[in-house]
C-alpha cells in the first residue's frame, strides 16, 4: 500500500537540506495517501481486542437463571471449532459428530444454524486474509475425505467453502438424521443460498420469508432473531462474538423487543450474557454503540493506532453523540463532523476542528517517532 522507510527517508532529507523545516510542521498531515494511524505496511489495522468492549458491558446470568430457549440460533463458524474434530477420520466423521451436536440443541428448542458465505469481491476480504495467515494449502474435500488438521481447513476460505457445502447438503438431504432430530424441534439451515431450508421430520422448505443476500453470518443471525422474536418465549444465540453482541443490542433496542433474549458461547462454562438486563444497564450509550464500534474498528474497519475499546466506552458515556453515522438521510458533513468529534475526544483532544487536529497529530505519535527524526 505504501512504504514507511520511503516516507521516513524523505522526511530525513528534508532535514538535511537547506530548508527550514520544523518536524511538527510535517507531521501535522498525513505523510501517505491513507491515515497511518489505521494502517500498516501489509494493509489494513485489524481490531484484535474487540472483546474488551463486549467483557465491560455485558450482564451476565447464571445457568439456572437463564431459563429454557425454545429458539436457538446458532453461529455455524464459532459451533464449529468447538466440535469433536477426528484426527484420524474423515470428513464425513466430522459432520456426524456436527450432527449429535445439533440432536443435542433440537431435543430442547427449535434451532436456527447459519454459516457465512463468502463472496469473490468482500468487504471482509482483509480480515479472512489476515486470519488465514500461514494457511496455504488448499484441499478438494469429499465426505471420504482424510480430515486434513483443524486450522487448515477453518482458517482456509476455500477448505471451509467445501467444509460448509458438505454439512449443509448433509444436514438438508439425511432423511434418517431428520428422523431422528427434528421429531420434536425444527432445523432451519442458512447456508450459500439466499433463502434458508426449514426440516421437520420428513417434511423440507424453502423459507422464503427469511431470504437475505448478506455473506456475513453476524447480520443474518440478527435478521433471524427478529423474524423469531414475535413467537418466541424465549431465544438463545450460540456465538462469542464481539460484533454479534453489539448488532444485538442495537437491533433489540431498535425494534422495542422485550422477549428474553440471552447470548452463550458454543464452549460450556463460558458467560451467559442477558441482553435485555445490558440493554436495561447501558441504555444511556446503547443508540450510539454500533457506530462507535464500527468506527473505532470491526472486521471491515480498520481500527486505530493506540485506541483500544476501553476509551470507546468512556467516550460514550461521556455523552458524544453518533447519531448520523449509520443514517443514510443525513448530510455527509454531520457524519464526518460527528465522527471526527469521537475519535478527537477518544485520543484526549477536547477541540476537534481540522485545524486542531493538525496541531495534535505530533503529540499523539509515539516519542520513538519524533526522536528519531
Amino acid at each position: 500500500m505504501y512504504d514507511l522507510n520511503v516516507i521516513y527517508s524523505r522526511v530525513i532529507a528534508l532535514f538535511s537540506s537547506d530548508r527550514d523545516v520544523d518536524v511538527k510542521d510535517v507531521l501535522a498531515y498525513e505523510l501517505a495517501p491513507v491515515p497511518t494511524a489505521m494502517f500498516t505496511e501489509d494493509g489494513m489495522r485489524i481490531c484484535k481486542a474487540k472483546s474488551t468492549l463486549k467483557k465491560s458491558l455485558q450482564i451476565e446470568v447464571s445457568r439456572r437463571n437463564a431459563g429454557d430457549a425454545d429458539v436457538t440460533v446458532i453461529d455455524g463458524s464459532a459451533l464449529l471449532w468447538t466440535i469433536h474434530w477426528p484426527a484420524d477420520g474423515t470428513v464425513a466423521d466430522f459432520i456426524e459428530n456436527v450432527k449429535t451436536r445439533l440432536t443435542s440443541y433440537l431435543s430442547e428448542s427449535d434451532v436456527y444454524l447459519i454459516f457465512d458465505r463468502y463472496y469473490d469481491y468482500s468487504i471482509k476480504s482483509v480480515t479472512r486474509d489476515v486470519r488465514e495467515t500461514g494457511v496455504n494449502k488448499k484441499h478438494h474435500l469429499l465426505l471420504s475425505t482424510k480430515l486434513p488438521a483443524q486450522k487448515v481447513v477453518l482458517s482456509s476460505i476455500e477448505n471451509k467453502k467445501q467444509l460448509n457445502l458438505l454439512l449443509c447438503e448433509e444436514l438438508t438431504q439425511d432423511r434418517l438424521f431428520h428422523l431422528r432430530s427434528t421429531n420434536k424441534h425444527k432445523l432451519v439451515v442458512t447456508g450459500e443460498d439466499p433463502c434458508p431450508i426449514e426440516i421437520k421430520m420428513e417434511e423440507r422448505r424453502t423459507r422464503y420469508d427469511l431470504e437475505n443476500q448478506q455473506e456475513e453470518a453476524d447480520t443474518i443471525i440478527v435478521q433471524q432473531v427478529l423474524g423469531c422474536a414475535g413467537e418466541a418465549h424465549q431465544i438463545s444465540v450460540v456465538s462469542d462474538d464481539t460484533d454479534v453482541f453489539v448488532l444485538l443490542l442495537h437491533h433489540y433496542h431498535q425494534a422495542g423487543l422485550d422477549v428474553p433474549l440471552i447470548m452463550e458461547s458454543p464452549c460450556k462454562g463460558r458467560a451467559i450474557v442477558d441482553i435485555k438486563s445490558t440493554l436495561a444497564k447501558h441504555s444511556q450509550i446503547v443508540k450510539n454503540l454500533l457506530p462507535a464500534h464500527a468506527i473505532s474498528g470491526c472486521d471491515t474497519v480498520a481500527s486505530y493506532y493506540g485506541l483500544g475499546k476501553g476509551s470507546v466506552i468512556k467516550v460514550l458515556k461521556a455523552g458524544n453523540d453518533l447519531s448520523a453515522i449509520g443514517n443514510v438521510d443525513a448530510p455527509f458533513q454531520q457524519v464526518l463532523d460527528q465522527a471526527t468529534a469521537f475519535i478527537s475526544a477518544c485520543y484526549g483532544i477536547k477541540e476537534s476542528t481540522d485545524i486542531k487536529l493538525r496541531e495534535e497529530r505530533p503529540e499523539l505519535l509515539p516519542e520513538s517517532t519524533l526522536d528519531k527524526l
